[in-house]
């Protein structure tokens, strides 16, 4: 994918999660993403992981170029940019067709059925360079998780208790694909019983 010099909206490419090999249109990687291009490495990485084969997940992930969820505006964070990005955003949301036109060597980009994974983390600060406001339609499109942790200190010896977070993430990435499976075997419905609704409405009415 090469660099589109005169568009707003950049990412950032990397190989290995960990040499950037420059920047390309977020649109373009869209389009790559969209031809199937990868389908086969993904499926391999889906059946290895559902075997319990981490190691050969690993190696086909590493194999995979990757871009930065986060966009990289080639020019700077005004509010246009931002406005562009958030329309993206919402529209994928809905798996609603994105479509963008322009002059400059008559580009044109249409996809269909837009279809997204997004997990940011940061500083509640930051979600201000990306959502303005609640008034913004963006911002019903999220579920935001806001934690706090007391400061304490962790034993750096090599005799304190370490959890392995790749491992760690490595199983739990696991038991989720087992729930995605699950889920898109059949239709899901949640029943609750009056007793858990009794709860369920006061809990989040505060």
């Amino acid at each position: 994918m090469s660099e589109v010099a005169n568009s707003k909206l950049m990412v950032s490419l990397y190989q290995n999660f960990k040499t950037n090999f420059g920047n390309s249109n977020l649109i373009e990687v869209f389009q790559e993403i969209k031809s199937d291009k990868y389908q086969s490495e993904v499926n391999s990485i889906r059946y290895a992981l559902h075997k319990g084969d981490e190691k050969k997940a690993d190696e086909i992930k590493n194999s995979l170029n990757v871009f930065t969820m986060s966009g990289t505006y080639g020019i700077s964070r005004t509010k246009t940019n931002i406005s562009s990005y958030s329309d993206l955003l919402r529209k994928a949301f809905h798996s609603e067709k994105i479509s963008i036109s322009r002059k400059t060597n008559n580009e044109y980009f249409e996809i269909n059925n837009p279809r997204l994974a997004v997990a940011l983390s940061g500083t509640p600060q930051q979600v201000y360079n990306i959502i303005s406001s609640a008034e913004d339609g963006l911002f019903s499109r999220f579920v935001f998780y806001v934690f706090k942790t007391n400061s304490h200190w962790i034993d750096p010896s090599p005799y304190g208790s370490r959890v392995n977070l790749t491992e760690h993430f490595a199983k739990l990435s696991i038991a989720v694909y087992e729930m995605v499976l699950f889920l898109d075997s059949g239709k899901t419905k949640i029943h609750l019983t009056r007793e858990q609704w009794d709860r369920f409405n006061p809990t989040f009415s505060e």
